[in-house]
């Protein structure tokens, strides 16, 4: 009597534990499909605009966050391959953590402050705002210093997202009664992606058609110019004002202190620190001064002077 009765226990058991890891299992399955549709999807951009830049690094980050939910515990490796001649290439890594603190945007009511405590559920739209701009944006695999490096044709990204933490369905799978199965058998979401970049960097303006837009008598916006001479001594760059519908306040002008300089022992003019020269490259960034759709204190574009 109490063998059949233990007998069916056990059988009930084994039934739901079954029942559960089927279920499971179909749900770790469809986790593991839409963390390989968001890795395809960033390297899918990356390989057709041939440029990572911050905008799609933090959207791959925060898509990712907000699928796994306040738990998430995600390991992202960033492989640059850069083509420098046939079958060569200069291989850079960088490597990441996706959680609730290391958000370059984070969720409203969820997260970290930079003291490590927790945020107020309730906290205001000013101090979710505060909290955004206090938090400094990572630099990554396309930045070299504040300089973005535009990627081109033959160049090779690869993206790897790993979860750290187990699924319900491996968790289930690697119980102790299942044997040894968790020391061979390892069941954590991986989504590993790599595409070869098929155009070159879609942001690239050579320099005469930088001073066209800083003189520009209808530009709405704000210009900042950072060039290769002026990473040193001036960090923030040297910046044009404007407003809508108004001539901007400053132009671009050779003979300004700043684009050319006095050489005091000869008499002559040497290149200052923010000249452009016409043909060289500049990587075009728009600086959208709004979060989540509050207005701050202007847009800008961001020219950086490439090394290539």
């Amino acid at each position: 009597m109490y063998g059949k009765l233990l007998n069916t226990i056990i059988n009930i058991l084994f039934i739901t534990y079954l029942l559960l890891l089927i279920s499971f299992y179909f749900l770790h399955e469809g986790i593991k499909e839409n963390v390989n549709n968001i890795n395809y999807s960033t390297v899918d951009t990356v390989s057709t605009q041939g440029v990572f830049n911050v905008d799609i690094y933090n959207n791959l980050k925060e898509k990712i966050y907000s699928y796994a939910g306040e738990d998430c515990n995600y390991e992202l490796t960033i492989k640059y391959q850069q083509k420098k001649s046939a079958g060569v290439f200069e291989t850079s890594f960088v490597k990441d953590v996706i959680n609730a603190q290391n958000l370059t945007f984070p969720i409203r009511g969820m997260g970290y402050n930079s003291d490590g405590t927790a945020v107020d559920e309730h906290e205001t739209e000013a101090e979710y705002i505060e909290r955004c701009k206090s938090i400094d944006p990572k630099g990554i695999i396309t930045t070299n210093d504040r300089h973005p490096k535009p990627m081109y044709k033959g160049d090779q990204i690869t993206i790897y997202l790993e979860d750290q933490n187990q699924t319900l369905y491996g968790k289930l799978i690697t119980t102790p009664f299942m044997g040894m199965l968790d020391n061979y058998v390892d069941f954590r979401i991986k989504s590993l992606k790599t595409s070869m970049i098929g155009r070159d960097a879609n942001k690239l303006v050579n320099g005469y058609e930088v001073i066209n837009d800083i003189n520009d008598p209808t530009r709405p916006y704000k210009v900042c110019l950072i060039t290769e001479m002026s990473t040193q001594d001036n960090a923030p760059g040297r910046v044009f004002n404007g407003k809508s519908g108004e001539t901007p306040a400053q132009s671009y002008n050779d003979e300004l202190p700043e684009f050319k300089a006095t050489n005091n022992t000869g008499g002559t003019h040497t290149v200052g620190t923010y000249h452009i020269f016409a043909t060289v490259n500049y990587y075009r960034v728009w600086d959208d001064a709004g979060i989540i759709g509050v207005e701050d204190a202007g847009d800008t574009i961001s020219y950086y002077q490439t090394t290539e």
